[in-house]
């Protein structure tokens, strides 16, 4: 059984599909220990629990509801709370066999066995050793006033396609300017290819 925060139909905000329409999967709970734990803009509370299969069934009328002759909806986001806190491979492997496109957000605290094809890290931890995920397509870190140097151990020691920064948000307060001011110096010191992502979702007032 899986336990689900929400479900609903968006643009993704953050990273390197930022504006691709997607059909969200957020699951609840988090056993991941989070440096900003208590100022988590999601709300990943339990709502109701599911069979994979029951899921993937919710997901099909979520398509036909969405999608028409010309346009189909290709991408799903899990994500969390920690996806990976729950064994997902059943539900990530229906939604692959129908044809559609997964993305899993995930800290990176936990082991993944299955393909998808579309893996973001957003580390909780500063120290690139405890992550169990070391490589994927994208690493997206929240910048909370991190040292150049353990920005470039991150760097250095993953393997990620593409390294994003985003700015920290406290009590609806964000650290804009700190955080490209730190995209440009890992550039342009240290030649490392940091790229700034934003919430467009916030920006847009859109979930």
């Amino acid at each position: 059984m899986l336990k689900v925060a929400e479900e609903f139909v968006s643009i993704q905000g953050e990273g390197y599909l930022t504006g691709v329409p997607m059909y969200f999967i957020r699951l609840a709970g988090c056993s991941v220990a989070c440096p900003i734990k208590k100022y988590c803009d999601t709300d990943y509370s339990f709502k109701y629990e599911v069979t994979a299969k029951e899921l993937y069934g919710r997901a099909l009328v979520w398509f036909d509801e969405v999608s028409c002759d010309s346009y189909a909806l290709d991408w799903v986001c899990i994500t969390g709370g920690e996806p990976l806190d729950q064994d997902i491979s059943e539900l990530v492997a229906l939604l692959r066999a129908f044809g559609k496109k997964v993305m899993i957000q995930t800290s990176g605290m936990r082991d993944i066995s299955f393909d998808v094809d579309w893996l973001v890290v957003s580390p909780k931890s500063d120290r690139w050793q405890d992550l169990k995920i070391q490589k994927g397509h994208e690493l997206k870190l929240v910048y909370r006033n991190q040292t150049p140097h353990l920005m470039a151990e991150m760097y250095h020691w993953t393997k990620f396609h593409s390294y994003f920064l985003q700015p920290y948000e406290k009590k609806t307060n964000y650290n804009t300017q700190e955080t490209v001011d730190m995209v440009l110096h890992m550039c342009n010191k240290l030649g490392q290819s940091w790229r700034l992502t934003t919430q467009l979702h916030k920006s847009l007032g859109v979930r």
